[in-house]
Formats: C-alpha cells, structure tokens, sequence
C-alpha cells in the first residue's frame, strides 16, 4: 500500500494560489470603494455645452420670471459676459425662452443667446458634435446661474 503525499511543490502552488485570490478581492474591493466614493462626490451642477457657447456670440446673466416650467419671454440683463451682450439693466426679449429646458423658476440663468434684431434675440440650440449630428433634437439650454456654472463660464469666455 502506498499512499500519496502531495508534493512540496503542490503546496506552494496551492499557497500562492490563495494569496493571488485573495491579493484580487482586495483589489476589487479598493476598486469598488473609489467607484463609489467618486460616485457621492461628483458634482451635481449643470455641465455648460461648449458647443453652444462656441456658437453664441452673445452671453449673458439674465433675471428670468415665469411660473411653472415656462419662463417669461421678457429678461433683464444682470452680466454682460461677452463684449457684443447688451449693457447690465438692458430689457431684452428671447424669442424661444418660453419653450427652452432648464428654467426652475424665477432667478439668474446664464443665457446664450443669438440675436435677431436690436432688442430680439433667441436662446442658442444644440449643436453638432463630432459623429452627431443634434439639429433640432431638442429645445435649447439655459443654466441656473451659480459658483459652478460661473466657474466653466470663465474658462469659455475669457475677459482679455
């Protein structure tokens, strides 16, 4: 009768086989962790299209009014961003503001704006992008103004 020892060799193989899984679990679980922790921590501000702004020549702060969802067609310049905005307490009127998305409300939104005539402009729509084209997908943009939006807004236009 003979019996069968495992040989050295074996169980080094089997002791290196645990140590790999188990160097893999915690690799797997440090990956999950910094998921999750970049997951809570991101920021929940609107991202300001640069494809918009790039074909905005007029970039303003504006005072909205509306009720609901839909926003009055009249605005009050609060922050001229660009140097062909309309000078602060200008009465504009954005033709397309009532069917444009991101209005919550009366406040300062950022406004990227085409004009039409001396006092008429409209809100800037989407843009093609590389391999999309977006014409027409959906209503224009505008942005709650605050730190965040302030911030991009700074790095797309830049005061010389």
């Amino acid at each position: 009768m003979t019996t069968h020892l495992p040989s050295p060799m074996a169980a080094g193989r089997f002791a290196w086989g645990k140590l790999g899984l188990a160097g893999s679990i915690v690799l797997l679980l440090g990956w999950f962790t910094w998921l999750g922790s970049t997951a809570l921590t991101k920021s929940r501000e609107p991202v300001v299209s640069r494809a918009q702004a790039a074909a905005a020549p007029v970039a303003v702060v504006a005072e909205l009014s509306g009720s609901g969802e839909v926003a009055n067609a009249q605005v009050v310049v609060k922050e001229s961003l660009t140097s062909t905005s309309p000078p602060v307490g200008a009465v504009m009127v954005v033709k397309n503001l009532p069917v444009c998305i991101g209005f919550h409300g009366p406040g300062e939104y950022l406004l990227l704006l085409q004009p039409l005539g001396a006092e008429d402009f409209v809100v800037v729509g989407q843009q093609n992008s590389p391999g999309a084209r977006l014409e027409g997908v959906g209503a224009p943009k505008i942005y709650v103004w605050g730190p965040a939006v302030r911030a991009q807004v700074l790095r797309l236009f830049p005061t010389p």
